[in-house]
C-alpha cells in the first residue's frame, strides 16, 4: 500500500473518532489547567465524559467507566494508577483536533480506543480496542512490566504518522490492515524483555516505511502479505538473544524493498538453508541463501538466544554469554551439517596452532586471519565438525582479481587447505570433516 493510502487511512481515523464518539449529546466534565487529583466512580454520572483542557495528571485509585476522554490540542494527560484498579473508556481516548498529547506510568486502561498526537506509554496495562487500537502521531514504549494489547477491527493494531519505538513490554497488535505500522518513518524494538506480537489477517504484522530495526527481545508477526517487512528503507536485524519468527501467506515472511542486514551471531534457522536472497531490489529471507524464492516461515535466531523474552532482568546472566565478544563474530550467509547455534569468530590462535598454519600456507598465499567454529555457544571444542559453510569476505579484504581459500587444523595440528567452490568473488564456500575448532582465511593475488 502506497503513502496516500496511508495518509487517507490516518485522516479518515481521526475523523472518525473527532465525529462520532465524542458528537453525542452527553454531560461532560471540563478539567482546567494544571489538574491533578484522584478519579472515582463517585465523581460521574452515567455517560458522563471528560476534556481536558489543561495539562493533567490523573491517579486512577478507584475502577470507573467514563464515556470518554477528550484532550484539547497544546495540552498533555499523564495518568497513573493503583494496582487492581481500572479506567475505563466506553469509547475513546483522543485529541481534540491534532495535538493533545497521552502518558501512561502506571495503572489499567480499558478504552474503546487510543487516538493522540504524542504517546509515550512507559508501565500499567494497557487494553485498546476499536476500528483502530492505538493511533498517534509518535509512539515510545518502555518497561518491563508493560503490558498492551491493541486491536483495530478495521484498521492497525498499533499505528504512527512518525516513528514507533518499542524498547520493552509485552505487546500485542492485532489489525484487518496491519498489526503494527509507521506510515512514514521508523520502527525500532530493542531490549532483551521486550515481547512483541503483531498479526493481519489481511496485510502485514509489523510494516515500517522507512528504517525496521529489531535488536533485541522476541518478537512473533504474522502476516498475510508479509511477517514483517519495509517500504523503502533498509532492515537490521541484530543482538544475541534476539528471536525473530515471522509467517505469510502471499509474500516472504521478510522483506525489505531495500536493504537487508542479519548481524552476527543471528542466523536464519527456518528454514534449513535459508538466508538473504531477493529479486530486482527487494531483499528477503529466500528458501535457499541467495536464492529467489521467498520463504513464508522462517525463524531468526543466535545460539545463545533466551528461549523466551520478558524475563524480569535486562541483563544476560553470566552462563548466557557467549565467550567471544560478538563484534568478533564472522559474517555467514549459509551453514549446513552443523550443530544448531553454531557460528563463527574471530580469534587469534596459540604458538602451536600459528606456526602449523604458517607451515601449510599455499605457494603465494598470505594470512588474512584465524578464527574459531563455535559449536556450544561459549567456547571451541575438538567436537566433530561436519557440513559446509559459506562465509562473507570482510570488506577490508575484497580486491579484484583476489583468490581466498580456508585452511582448518584438526585436534592432533594437521593442517588441511580447502579451495572455494561458489562463484562469487565476495564470498567463500568450503565442506568440512574434521575433529577441531581453528580455522585460517587466506588469499592470494
Amino acid at each position: 500500500m502506497g503513502k496516500a493510502s496511508y495518509r487517507l487511512f490516518i485522516i479518515a481515523f481521526f475523523a472518525i473518532l473527532a465525529g462520532s464518539a465524542f458528537s453525542l449529546a452527553r454531560p461532560v466534565q471540563v478539567w482546567a489547567n494544571d489538574y491533578s487529583g484522584n478519579i472515582s466512580s463517585s465523581q460521574f454520572a452515567a455517560g458522563e465524559g471528560v476534556t481536558i483542557t489543561g495539562n493533567t495528571n490523573l491517579h486512577i485509585n478507584s475502577s470507573v467507566t467514563v464515556h470518554s476522554i477528550d484532550i484539547n490540542d497544546n495540552c498533555t494527560l499523564t495518568i497513573t494508577g493503583d494496582p487492581g484498579k481500572t479506567l475505563t473508556t466506553t469509547y475513546s481516548i483522543t485529541q481534540y483536533n491534532s495535538s493533545g498529547n497521552l502518558t501512561v506510568n502506571s495503572g489499567t486502561i480499558n478504552s474503546g480506543g487510543i487516538a493522540v498526537n504524542n504517546l509515550i506509554i512507559s508501565g500499567g496495562t494497557i487494553t485498546a480496542h476499536e476500528d483502530f487500537g492505538i493511533s498517534a502521531y509518535t509512539i515510545t514504549i518502555s518497561g518491563k512490566n508493560t503490558v498492551i494489547n491493541a486491536t483495530g477491527d478495521n484498521g492497525y493494531g498499533i499505528q504512527a504518522h512518525d516513528d514507533i519505538n518499542i524498547s520493552g513490554g509485552k505487546i500485542t497488535a492485532t489489525g484487518t490492515e496491519g498489526g503494527i505500522l509507521s506510515a512514514f518513518k521508523d520502527v525500532t524494538i530493542s531490549g532483551n524483555n521486550t515481547v512483541v506480537n503483531a498479526t493481519s489477517a489481511e496485510k502485514n504484522g509489523i510494516l515500517a516505511d522507512n528504517i525496521l530495526s529489531i535488536s533485541g527481545g522476541k518478537v512473533t508477526a504474522q502476516g498475510n502479505w508479509c511477517g514483517i517487512a519495509t517500504e523503502n528503507g533498509d532492515m537490521t536485524i541484530s543482538g544475541s538473544n534476539t528471536v525473530v519468527s515471522a509467517k505469510s501467506s502471499v509474500s516472504p515472511a521478510v522483506n525489505s524493498n531495500h536493504r537487508l542486514t542479519i548481524d552476527p551471531p543471528l542466523t536464519v534457522t527456518k528454514p534449513a538453508g535459508g538466508g538473504i536472497g531477493g529479486r530486482g531490489g527487494s531483499k528477503f529471507i529466500a528458501t535457499v541463501a541467495g536464492g529467489q524464492d521467498a520463504a513464508t516461515d522462517v525463524v531468526i535466531k543466535g545460539p545463545v538466544a533466551k528461549s523466551d523474552a520478558g524475563s524480569d532482568s535486562d541483563d544476560e546472566s553470566e552462563s548466557e554469554k557467549p565467550a567471544v565478544v560478538n563484534k568478533d563474530a564472522i559474517a555467514i550467509l549459509k551453514i549446513t551439517g552443523f550443530p544448531y547455534g553454531t557460528f563463527f569468530a574471530k580469534q587469534e590462535q596459540g604458538l602451536a596452532a600459528k606456526a602449523a598454519f604458517a607451515a601449510s600456507l599455499p605457494a603465494g598465499y598470505k594470512s588474512a586471519f584465524t578464527f574459531n567454529a563455535i559449536t556450544n555457544g561459549k567456547s571451541p571444542d575438538n567436537t566433530l565438525k561436519k557440513g559446509s559453510f559459506t562465509l562473507v569476505i570482510p570488506a577490508e579484504f575484497r580486491k579484484a582479481g583476489r583468490t581466498f581459500a580456508i585452511t582448518y587444523l584438526d585436534k592432533n595440528g594437521k593442517a588441511t587447505t580447502l579451495y572455494d567452490t561458489d562463484n562469487d568473488p565476495n564470498t567463500i564456500t568450503v565442506a568440512v570433516n574434521f575433529e577441531g575448532y581453528a580455522f585460517e582465511l587466506i588469499y592470494k593475488d
